[in-house]
Protein backbone atom coordinates (compact mmCIF):
# COMPACT_ATOMS: atom_id res chain seq x y z
CA UNK A 1 0.00 0.00 0.00
CA UNK A 2 1.35 3.56 -0.84
CA UNK A 3 1.21 6.21 1.72
CA UNK A 4 -0.95 9.05 1.75
CA UNK A 5 1.12 11.33 -0.11
CA UNK A 6 1.66 8.90 -2.95
CA UNK A 7 -1.80 8.07 -3.28
CA UNK A 8 -2.88 10.56 -6.35
CA UNK A 9 1.11 11.45 -7.45
CA UNK A 10 0.93 14.64 -6.83
CA UNK A 11 1.25 17.33 -3.68
CA UNK A 12 -1.05 17.97 -1.54
CA UNK A 13 -1.44 21.51 -0.66
CA UNK A 14 -4.25 22.82 -2.38
CA UNK A 15 -7.31 22.10 -4.67
CA UNK A 16 -5.15 22.75 -7.38
CA UNK A 17 -2.40 20.81 -6.65
CA UNK A 18 -4.31 17.82 -5.41
CA UNK A 19 -4.12 15.37 -8.03
CA UNK A 20 -7.43 12.68 -8.98
CA UNK A 21 -7.91 10.32 -6.39
CA UNK A 22 -7.58 6.89 -7.72
CA UNK A 23 -10.85 4.66 -8.74
CA UNK A 24 -10.59 2.15 -5.85
CA UNK A 25 -10.94 5.09 -3.67
CA UNK A 26 -13.95 6.65 -5.97
CA UNK A 27 -15.18 3.07 -5.84
CA UNK A 28 -14.91 2.70 -2.30
CA UNK A 29 -16.46 6.03 -1.16
CA UNK A 30 -19.66 5.35 -3.94
CA UNK A 31 -20.02 2.18 -1.52
CA UNK A 32 -19.71 4.48 1.79
CA UNK A 33 -21.88 7.22 0.78
CA UNK A 34 -24.54 4.73 -0.58
CA UNK A 35 -24.34 2.70 3.16
CA UNK A 36 -24.75 6.05 4.79
CA UNK A 37 -27.72 6.75 2.64
CA UNK A 38 -29.62 3.67 3.24
CA UNK A 39 -28.51 3.56 6.95
CA UNK A 40 -31.30 6.05 7.44
CA UNK A 41 -34.24 4.71 9.59
CA UNK A 42 -36.65 5.40 6.50
CA UNK A 43 -34.40 3.22 3.83
CA UNK A 44 -33.23 0.75 6.22
CA UNK A 45 -36.49 -0.59 7.53
CA UNK A 46 -37.83 -0.79 3.80
CA UNK A 47 -34.56 -2.31 1.94
CA UNK A 48 -32.81 -3.62 4.50
CA UNK A 49 -31.84 -6.53 2.62
CA UNK A 50 -30.03 -3.94 0.16
CA UNK A 51 -28.65 -2.35 3.61
CA UNK A 52 -27.34 -5.33 4.62
CA UNK A 53 -25.78 -6.20 1.49
CA UNK A 54 -24.13 -2.65 1.52
CA UNK A 55 -22.81 -2.62 5.00
CA UNK A 56 -21.18 -6.11 4.51
CA UNK A 57 -19.66 -5.35 0.48
CA UNK A 58 -18.07 -2.02 2.36
CA UNK A 59 -16.24 -3.72 4.92
CA UNK A 60 -14.97 -6.39 2.31
CA UNK A 61 -13.35 -3.19 -0.04
CA UNK A 62 -11.58 -1.57 3.09
CA UNK A 63 -8.88 -3.90 2.50
CA UNK A 64 -8.67 -3.42 -0.71
CA UNK A 65 -8.65 0.65 -0.69
CA UNK A 66 -5.44 2.78 -0.30
CA UNK A 67 -4.58 4.21 2.65
CA UNK A 68 -5.71 1.59 4.80
CA UNK A 69 -2.24 0.81 6.14
CA UNK A 70 -1.24 4.36 6.40
CA UNK A 71 -4.35 4.91 8.65
CA UNK A 72 -3.72 1.81 10.64
CA UNK A 73 -0.04 3.08 11.33
CA UNK A 74 -1.50 6.26 13.39
CA UNK A 75 -1.45 6.22 17.58
CA UNK A 76 -5.15 7.14 17.43
CA UNK A 77 -6.08 4.03 15.82
CA UNK A 78 -3.61 1.85 17.34
CA UNK A 79 -5.33 2.84 20.85
CA UNK A 80 -9.07 2.46 19.29
CA UNK A 81 -7.61 -1.56 18.04
CA UNK A 82 -6.45 -1.74 21.21
CA UNK A 83 -10.13 -1.28 22.92
CA UNK A 84 -11.13 -3.38 20.39
CA UNK A 85 -9.01 -6.58 21.65
CA UNK A 86 -10.33 -5.51 25.15
CA UNK A 87 -13.43 -5.69 24.29
CA UNK A 88 -13.12 -9.56 22.59
CA UNK A 89 -11.02 -10.29 25.41
CA UNK A 90 -14.25 -9.50 27.34
CA UNK A 91 -16.28 -11.31 25.56
CA UNK A 92 -13.90 -14.79 24.99
CA UNK A 93 -13.59 -14.55 28.74
CA UNK A 94 -16.91 -14.05 30.29
CA UNK A 95 -15.61 -10.62 32.45
CA UNK A 96 -17.76 -8.05 30.28
CA UNK A 97 -20.10 -10.48 27.63
CA UNK A 98 -19.94 -13.82 26.37
CA UNK A 99 -18.58 -15.57 23.19
CA UNK A 100 -21.38 -15.44 21.42
CA UNK A 101 -21.30 -12.22 21.12
CA UNK A 102 -18.93 -12.22 18.77
CA UNK A 103 -21.21 -13.74 16.21
CA UNK A 104 -24.22 -10.56 17.03
CA UNK A 105 -24.56 -8.17 15.00
CA UNK A 106 -25.16 -5.85 17.37
CA UNK A 107 -22.43 -6.05 19.94
CA UNK A 108 -20.39 -3.64 20.90
CA UNK A 109 -17.08 -5.46 19.24
CA UNK A 110 -18.65 -6.24 15.70
CA UNK A 111 -19.92 -2.93 15.93
CA UNK A 112 -16.75 -1.61 15.77
CA UNK A 113 -15.52 -4.17 12.91
CA UNK A 114 -18.19 -2.53 10.81
CA UNK A 115 -17.63 0.90 11.22
CA UNK A 116 -14.18 0.71 11.13
CA UNK A 117 -14.59 1.22 7.01
CA UNK A 118 -16.05 4.73 7.74
CA UNK A 119 -13.36 6.18 9.38
CA UNK A 120 -11.08 4.93 6.60
CA UNK A 121 -13.52 6.76 4.09
CA UNK A 122 -13.44 10.06 5.87
CA UNK A 123 -9.32 9.54 6.12
CA UNK A 124 -8.90 9.51 2.36
CA UNK A 125 -11.65 12.67 1.66
CA UNK A 126 -9.94 14.60 4.27
CA UNK A 127 -7.33 15.00 2.08
CA UNK A 128 -8.94 15.44 -1.63
CA UNK A 129 -11.12 18.65 -0.36
CA UNK A 130 -13.00 18.61 -3.66
CA UNK A 131 -14.52 15.27 -3.46
CA UNK A 132 -15.05 15.68 0.32
CA UNK A 133 -17.36 18.97 -0.42
CA UNK A 134 -19.34 16.60 -2.65
CA UNK A 135 -19.37 14.23 -0.59
CA UNK A 136 -20.50 15.74 2.32
CA UNK A 137 -23.12 18.41 0.92
CA UNK A 138 -24.99 15.25 -0.71
CA UNK A 139 -24.81 13.13 2.28
CA UNK A 140 -26.59 16.42 4.42
CA UNK A 141 -28.89 17.29 1.77
CA UNK A 142 -30.07 14.03 0.90
CA UNK A 143 -30.08 12.78 4.73
CA UNK A 144 -32.40 16.57 5.51
CA UNK A 145 -34.45 15.56 2.52
CA UNK A 146 -35.40 11.92 3.75
CA UNK A 147 -35.86 13.14 7.51
CA UNK A 148 -37.98 16.02 6.07
CA UNK A 149 -41.64 14.87 6.52
CA UNK A 150 -40.53 13.50 10.21
CA UNK A 151 -39.08 16.46 11.08
CA UNK A 152 -42.15 18.64 9.87
CA UNK A 153 -44.15 16.84 11.95
CA UNK A 154 -41.60 16.95 14.91
CA UNK A 155 -41.55 20.83 14.43
CA UNK A 156 -45.67 21.06 14.20
CA UNK A 157 -46.28 18.76 16.99
CA UNK A 158 -43.88 20.85 19.40
CA UNK A 159 -44.92 24.21 18.29
CA UNK A 160 -48.53 23.03 19.03
CA UNK A 161 -47.46 22.76 22.52
CA UNK A 162 -48.14 18.67 23.51
CA UNK A 163 -46.08 16.11 24.14
CA UNK A 164 -43.85 14.23 21.60
CA UNK A 165 -45.67 10.81 22.44
CA UNK A 166 -49.11 12.24 21.91
CA UNK A 167 -48.49 14.18 18.58
CA UNK A 168 -47.02 11.38 16.86
CA UNK A 169 -49.73 9.19 18.18
CA UNK A 170 -51.65 11.63 16.42
CA UNK A 171 -50.01 12.05 13.17
CA UNK A 172 -49.22 8.27 13.12
CA UNK A 173 -50.82 5.05 14.53
CA UNK A 174 -49.19 4.24 17.61
CA UNK A 175 -46.37 1.20 16.42
CA UNK A 176 -45.24 3.81 13.82
CA UNK A 177 -44.83 6.41 16.71
CA UNK A 178 -43.01 4.43 19.02
CA UNK A 179 -40.95 3.30 16.26
CA UNK A 180 -39.64 6.74 15.66
CA UNK A 181 -39.21 7.84 19.18
CA UNK A 182 -36.89 4.99 19.07
CA UNK A 183 -35.13 6.08 16.04
CA UNK A 184 -35.33 9.83 16.96
CA UNK A 185 -33.02 8.87 20.10
CA UNK A 186 -30.08 9.00 18.44
CA UNK A 187 -31.01 10.48 14.45
CA UNK A 188 -31.44 13.41 16.14
CA UNK A 189 -27.50 13.09 17.83
CA UNK A 190 -26.67 12.01 13.83
CA UNK A 191 -28.47 15.60 12.50
CA UNK A 192 -26.08 17.53 14.92
CA UNK A 193 -23.18 15.65 13.69
CA UNK A 194 -23.88 16.12 10.16
CA UNK A 195 -24.70 19.39 10.81
CA UNK A 196 -21.25 19.85 12.19
CA UNK A 197 -19.65 18.58 9.35
CA UNK A 198 -21.49 20.60 6.65
CA UNK A 199 -19.61 23.52 8.73
CA UNK A 200 -15.89 21.74 6.61
CA UNK A 201 -18.05 23.05 3.58
CA UNK A 202 -17.64 26.67 4.67
CA UNK A 203 -14.03 27.19 3.06
CA UNK A 204 -14.92 26.70 -0.06
CA UNK A 205 -14.50 30.07 -2.17
CA UNK A 206 -18.14 29.68 -3.41
CA UNK A 207 -20.13 31.34 -1.47
CA UNK A 208 -23.73 30.22 -2.71
CA UNK A 209 -22.23 26.81 -1.19
CA UNK A 210 -22.48 28.22 2.57
CA UNK A 211 -26.22 29.50 1.30
CA UNK A 212 -27.00 26.61 -0.40
CA UNK A 213 -26.15 23.94 2.47
CA UNK A 214 -28.04 26.65 5.61
CA UNK A 215 -31.13 24.87 4.93
CA UNK A 216 -30.24 21.55 4.74
CA UNK A 217 -27.91 22.22 7.90
CA UNK A 218 -30.79 23.86 9.44
CA UNK A 219 -33.32 21.41 9.70
CA UNK A 220 -31.02 18.64 10.78
CA UNK A 221 -30.03 21.02 13.61
CA UNK A 222 -33.72 21.30 14.56
CA UNK A 223 -34.23 17.56 15.37
CA UNK A 224 -31.81 18.25 18.40
CA UNK A 225 -34.91 20.49 20.01
CA UNK A 226 -38.05 19.02 18.30
CA UNK A 227 -37.42 15.21 18.98
CA UNK A 228 -37.63 16.09 22.54
CA UNK A 229 -34.86 14.58 24.01
CA UNK A 230 -33.19 16.62 26.44
CA UNK A 231 -29.17 15.07 25.65
CA UNK A 232 -30.10 15.74 22.59
CA UNK A 233 -30.50 19.65 23.24
CA UNK A 234 -27.51 19.74 25.82
CA UNK A 235 -25.75 18.44 23.08
CA UNK A 236 -27.00 20.91 20.26
CA UNK A 237 -25.94 23.56 22.79
CA UNK A 238 -22.59 22.91 24.16
CA UNK A 239 -21.64 21.65 20.03
CA UNK A 240 -23.39 25.61 19.35
CA UNK A 241 -20.56 26.63 22.06
CA UNK A 242 -17.99 25.14 21.11
CA UNK A 243 -18.18 25.78 17.31
CA UNK A 244 -18.47 29.86 17.89
CA UNK A 245 -15.29 29.40 20.29
CA UNK A 246 -12.83 27.77 18.14
CA UNK A 247 -14.39 29.56 14.76
CA UNK A 248 -11.31 30.13 12.36
CA UNK A 249 -11.42 34.14 13.79
CA UNK A 250 -8.29 35.95 11.77
CA UNK A 251 -8.90 39.45 13.04
CA UNK A 252 -9.45 41.35 16.79
CA UNK A 253 -12.44 42.54 14.86
CA UNK A 254 -13.40 39.14 14.21
CA UNK A 255 -12.72 37.75 17.73
CA UNK A 256 -14.51 40.54 19.54
CA UNK A 257 -17.54 39.71 16.99
CA UNK A 258 -17.18 36.32 18.48
CA UNK A 259 -17.36 37.15 21.76
CA UNK A 260 -19.75 39.51 21.63
CA UNK A 261 -22.01 36.41 19.88
CA UNK A 262 -21.14 34.46 22.56
CA UNK A 263 -22.36 36.79 25.30
CA UNK A 264 -25.76 37.83 23.38
CA UNK A 265 -26.95 34.61 21.19
CA UNK A 266 -26.39 32.16 23.81
CA UNK A 267 -27.83 33.82 26.90
CA UNK A 268 -30.29 34.80 24.07
CA UNK A 269 -31.38 31.39 22.96
CA UNK A 270 -31.75 30.23 26.72
CA UNK A 271 -34.80 32.93 27.66
CA UNK A 272 -36.24 32.13 23.76
CA UNK A 273 -36.31 28.19 24.98
CA UNK A 274 -37.79 29.65 28.36
CA UNK A 275 -40.63 32.31 26.54
CA UNK A 276 -41.53 29.48 24.07
CA UNK A 277 -41.80 26.87 26.88
CA UNK A 278 -44.37 29.12 28.48
CA UNK A 279 -46.41 29.83 25.33
CA UNK A 280 -46.47 26.41 24.00
CA UNK A 281 -45.62 23.92 27.16
CA UNK A 282 -44.96 20.34 25.95
CA UNK A 283 -41.81 18.85 24.80
CA UNK A 284 -40.19 22.47 24.82
CA UNK A 285 -41.29 22.87 28.19
CA UNK A 286 -39.83 19.75 29.18
CA UNK A 287 -36.95 20.01 27.68
CA UNK A 288 -36.39 23.95 29.05
CA UNK A 289 -37.07 22.49 32.52
CA UNK A 290 -34.29 20.10 32.73
CA UNK A 291 -31.44 22.47 30.86
CA UNK A 292 -32.80 25.02 33.79
CA UNK A 293 -32.15 22.69 36.64
CA UNK A 294 -28.98 21.04 34.96
CA UNK A 295 -27.97 25.54 34.93
CA UNK A 296 -28.82 25.65 38.57
CA UNK A 297 -27.17 22.29 39.41
CA UNK A 298 -23.83 23.99 37.84
CA UNK A 299 -24.13 27.29 39.42
CA UNK A 300 -24.34 25.41 42.95
CA UNK A 301 -28.17 26.28 43.17
CA UNK A 302 -30.76 23.96 45.41
CA UNK A 303 -32.81 21.90 42.94
CA UNK A 304 -36.36 20.69 44.13
CA UNK A 305 -35.51 17.00 42.57
CA UNK A 306 -32.50 16.62 40.93
CA UNK A 307 -33.48 12.91 40.05
CA UNK A 308 -36.07 14.00 37.15
CA UNK A 309 -33.98 16.88 35.77
CA UNK A 310 -31.23 14.40 34.81
CA UNK A 311 -33.60 11.81 34.35
CA UNK A 312 -31.68 9.84 37.14
CA UNK A 313 -28.31 9.95 35.48
CA UNK A 314 -26.40 11.29 38.44
CA UNK A 315 -28.12 8.06 40.11
CA UNK A 316 -26.90 6.03 37.48
CA UNK A 317 -23.40 7.33 36.59
CA UNK A 318 -23.16 6.92 40.86
CA UNK A 319 -24.09 3.21 40.08
CA UNK A 320 -21.08 2.82 37.38
CA UNK A 321 -18.28 4.88 39.26
CA UNK A 322 -19.41 3.07 42.58
CA UNK A 323 -18.45 -0.49 41.14
CA UNK A 324 -15.02 1.21 39.42
CA UNK A 325 -14.21 2.54 42.87
CA UNK A 326 -14.76 -0.70 44.46
CA UNK A 327 -12.47 -2.33 41.37
CA UNK A 328 -10.57 0.30 39.90
CA UNK A 329 -8.11 -1.67 37.54
CA UNK A 330 -10.25 -4.40 36.20
CA UNK A 331 -13.93 -2.93 37.23
CA UNK A 332 -16.83 -5.33 38.12
CA UNK A 333 -17.55 -7.20 34.97
CA UNK A 334 -20.84 -7.19 33.47
CA UNK A 335 -22.77 -8.13 36.33
CA UNK A 336 -25.71 -9.80 36.84
CA UNK A 337 -29.41 -8.44 35.00
CA UNK A 338 -31.99 -7.27 36.61
CA UNK A 339 -30.60 -4.58 38.79
CA UNK A 340 -31.97 -4.02 42.09
CA UNK A 341 -30.64 -0.06 41.67
CA UNK A 342 -32.23 0.98 38.17
CA UNK A 343 -29.33 0.39 36.00
CA UNK A 344 -28.48 -1.96 32.77
CA UNK A 345 -27.14 -5.00 35.69
CA UNK A 346 -25.76 -4.49 39.08
CA UNK A 347 -22.49 -3.19 38.14
CA UNK A 348 -23.69 -0.41 35.40
CA UNK A 349 -26.10 2.32 35.76
CA UNK A 350 -26.31 1.93 31.69
CA UNK A 351 -26.52 5.05 30.48
CA UNK A 352 -23.10 6.39 30.13
CA UNK A 353 -20.63 5.28 27.67
CA UNK A 354 -17.65 6.19 29.33
CA UNK A 355 -18.44 5.82 32.98
CA UNK A 356 -19.82 1.91 32.42
CA UNK A 357 -16.47 1.19 30.68
CA UNK A 358 -14.97 2.39 33.99
CA UNK A 359 -16.93 0.15 36.32
CA UNK A 360 -17.22 -3.05 34.34
CA UNK A 361 -13.44 -2.71 32.71
CA UNK A 362 -11.59 -0.32 34.84
CA UNK A 363 -8.94 2.12 34.25
CA UNK A 364 -6.97 -0.65 31.92
CA UNK A 365 -9.91 -1.31 29.95
CA UNK A 366 -10.78 2.10 29.90
CA UNK A 367 -7.50 3.51 29.23
CA UNK A 368 -7.28 3.15 25.86
CA UNK A 369 -10.48 4.78 24.85
CA UNK A 370 -9.52 7.32 27.27
CA UNK A 371 -5.81 8.05 24.86
CA UNK A 372 -7.43 7.79 21.87
CA UNK A 373 -9.91 10.39 23.04
CA UNK A 374 -6.78 12.07 24.41
CA UNK A 375 -5.13 11.42 20.69
CA UNK A 376 -8.04 12.75 18.77
CA UNK A 377 -8.13 15.95 20.94
CA UNK A 378 -4.51 16.95 20.53
CA UNK A 379 -4.81 16.24 16.87
CA UNK A 380 -7.79 18.48 16.62
CA UNK A 381 -5.83 21.23 18.75
CA UNK A 382 -2.62 21.09 16.50
CA UNK A 383 -4.79 21.67 12.84
CA UNK A 384 -6.66 24.68 14.42
CA UNK A 385 -3.63 25.87 15.61
CA UNK A 386 -2.14 25.65 11.90
CA UNK A 387 -4.79 25.67 9.85
CA UNK A 388 -7.48 28.60 10.90
CA UNK A 389 -9.87 26.67 8.81
CA UNK A 390 -13.97 25.62 9.72
CA UNK A 391 -12.55 22.05 9.17
CA UNK A 392 -9.94 22.24 11.87
CA UNK A 393 -12.59 24.38 14.03
CA UNK A 394 -15.40 21.87 13.26
CA UNK A 395 -13.09 18.98 13.77
CA UNK A 396 -12.13 19.99 17.20
CA UNK A 397 -15.79 21.10 18.27
CA UNK A 398 -16.51 17.29 17.28
CA UNK A 399 -14.28 15.53 19.42
CA UNK A 400 -15.36 17.86 22.44
CA UNK A 401 -19.27 17.52 21.74
CA UNK A 402 -18.27 13.39 21.40
CA UNK A 403 -16.86 13.44 24.84
CA UNK A 404 -19.72 14.75 26.59
CA UNK A 405 -22.18 12.46 24.50
CA UNK A 406 -20.46 9.79 25.32
CA UNK A 407 -20.35 10.52 28.85
CA UNK A 408 -24.18 11.65 29.44
CA UNK A 409 -25.07 8.60 26.99
CA UNK A 410 -24.80 5.35 26.05
CA UNK A 411 -23.98 6.47 22.38
CA UNK A 412 -20.58 5.05 21.39
CA UNK A 413 -20.89 1.52 19.78
CA UNK A 414 -24.55 0.85 19.95
CA UNK A 415 -26.98 2.12 16.89
CA UNK A 416 -25.03 1.26 13.66
CA UNK A 417 -25.82 4.09 11.89
CA UNK A 418 -25.02 7.12 14.22
CA UNK A 419 -21.69 5.14 14.31
CA UNK A 420 -21.29 5.32 10.99
CA UNK A 421 -20.97 8.95 11.01
CA UNK A 422 -18.94 9.43 14.10
CA UNK A 423 -16.20 7.22 13.05
CA UNK A 424 -16.83 9.22 9.25
CA UNK A 425 -15.96 11.63 11.56
CA UNK A 426 -12.92 10.68 13.44
CA UNK A 427 -11.32 9.73 9.83
CA UNK A 428 -11.79 13.39 8.76
CA UNK A 429 -9.85 14.64 12.04
CA UNK A 430 -6.84 11.59 11.21
CA UNK A 431 -6.86 12.67 7.67
CA UNK A 432 -6.47 17.14 8.27
CA UNK A 433 -3.98 15.91 11.14
CA UNK A 434 -2.07 14.62 8.16
CA UNK A 435 -2.78 16.78 5.35
CA UNK A 436 -1.86 19.86 7.55
CA UNK A 437 1.16 18.09 9.31
CA UNK A 438 2.39 17.64 5.37
CA UNK A 439 1.74 21.56 4.83
CA UNK A 440 3.18 22.80 7.61
CA UNK A 441 6.63 20.21 6.86
CA UNK A 442 6.95 21.64 3.54
CA UNK A 443 6.01 25.35 4.09
CA UNK A 444 8.66 25.08 7.06
CA UNK A 445 11.31 23.55 4.51
CA UNK A 446 10.26 26.39 1.92
CA UNK A 447 11.39 28.85 4.55
CA UNK A 448 14.90 27.22 5.38
CA UNK A 449 15.89 27.14 2.11
CA UNK A 450 14.72 30.22 1.20
CA UNK A 451 18.20 32.38 0.04
CA UNK A 452 19.35 35.77 1.94
CA UNK A 453 18.10 38.74 0.99
CA UNK A 454 20.16 40.83 -1.24
CA UNK A 455 22.33 44.09 0.04
CA UNK A 456 22.66 47.14 -1.52
CA UNK A 457 26.17 47.62 -2.86
CA UNK A 458 28.27 50.33 -0.99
Amino acid sequence: MHDLVDWGRGRLCNDTAVPSPATALLVFWTVAFSTLIFGHYHIASRLNLAYKALTVLVCLLAPLTPGLMSLLTKPAVLYLLLFELVLIVGCLTGYTGSPSDLIRVSSQPVVMFRVLPFMLCGYTLAVYPRSERWFIGLLVALFAAITFPDALVLLEGTASGKLRERFLIEAYDQASAQALTSAMVNVSVTGLLLALAACRLYDSRQKLLRWLIAAPQALLLSLSITAGFTAAAVLFMWCGLTSILFAPARTLRYRLTLLLIIAIVLPGAFFALQIAAGETGGSLAKIYHRVDGLRQLIAGQEVKNSNEVTSGRFELAMHSLSSFARSPLIGLGKGRQGSEQGGDTDTIGGHSFLLDSLGQRGLLGTLPLIMWLWSLASISWRCLSRERSWRASAGLSFVLTLVVAITINPYFLGYLALNSVIFLWFGFVLGDGTRVAKAHASASGRRLVMPPPLRAAG
